[in-house]
């Protein structure tokens, strides 16, 4: 065995060094480097406003400056931190389908149209008040889903992204991070909501003799009972239930509507309008209020 002196020892580290660092460097220029601050994260389109299809894989970067998605490793749509207006957290897919997401926004912003009268589209898929989560009309999983929406050009553009278990928080945390925005956890929104309608014993029945058009659902005859929330003096939420129960999956319906308190008892009735050809409810009176809807 030689035993290396130690002028020996350094010029054979020299050696070493000068084949070995070359190969690293350049290894260290192919490899795509992530900038600092920069996070990435791997997920699935789910529907919304861009031209993507549902299911396609997607990966997210989050910029202090921006949002970027990125699909086919060329496409891409760059959202600016700034323009974000929506942050929201979900459990429960809603697709893309044009009788179940006109509701979504109709209750936020204003009474849905009629069919055949527009507004179907882009605003189907807003979703910013608790009343927005028809439960009856979304997908139930146990997987994570992510929707932002965000302001361009003067129009809001929406996507819904299917994150994984073990990213969605983190996702989230990005997300807070760069748009200074909380997100909003949609499913402890319908939980509590749930418990507050359970809690009220001022249901009332309905009966509707004929198929009726509320806020972008069309209810078929039959006997459904009904609960008010009244948020704010003379303005509140109505709730339709088939059956008995008061749970996600009774809700059929609901509606913003204005509350009329009445000065003495009067005989319960409903009072229909016509909307462009379609029934559609005008008021529903009780003992002790009347429900006007928009």
């Amino acid at each position: 065995m030689t035993i290396l002196n130690d002028k020996q020892a350094r010029r054979l580290l020299a050696a070493v060094l000068a084949v070995c660092l070359p190969a690293a460097q350049a290894r260290a220029l192919a490899e795509p480097q992530t900038p600092p601050g920069e996070k990435h994260f791997e997920m699935k389109y789910e529907t919304g406003t861009e031209a993507i299809e549902s299911g396609k894989k997607v990966g997210v970067a989050v910029t202090p400056d921006n949002i970027v998605l990125v699909w086919q490793n060329h496409t891409r749509v760059t959202i600016s931190a700034q323009a974000i207006t929506d942050i929201s957290y979900d459990t429960v897919s809603w697709r893309r389908s044009a009788d179940v997401l006109p509701v979504a926004d109709s209750l936020a912003s204003g009474p849905a149209p009629p069919p055949g009268q527009g507004g179907e589209g882009l605003a189907a898929l807003v979703m910013v008040t608790l009343i927005t989560a028809v439960f009856a009309h979304a997908i139930k999983t146990t997987q994570h889903f992510v929707r932002l929406a965000w302001m361009e050009d003067g129009r809001e553009r929406v996507v819904w992204l299917k994150v994984g278990k073990g990213e969605y928080a983190g996702f989230l945390a990005s997300l807070e991070q760069v748009t200074g925005r909380r997100f909003v956890d949609r499913a402890a929104e319908r939980q509590q909501l749930v418990q507050e309608l359970r809690a009220r014993l001022d249901r009332f029945p309905v009966d509707l003799d004929r198929k009726t058009w509320v806020e972008g659902i069309v209810l078929p005859p039959g006997h459904y009972q009904a609960v008010v929330l009244e948020r704010e003096p003379g303005r509140g939420e109505i709730y339709f239930f088939a059956g008995p129960a008061i749970s996600e999956d009774a809700i059929k319906a609901a509606a913003v509507v204005e509350l009329v308190a009445q000065p003495g008892e009067a005989a319960p009735r409903t009072a229909y309008k016509n909307l462009a050809g379609v029934s559609a409810l005008a008021e529903i009176q009780t003992s002790t209020k009347t429900v006007r809807f928009r």
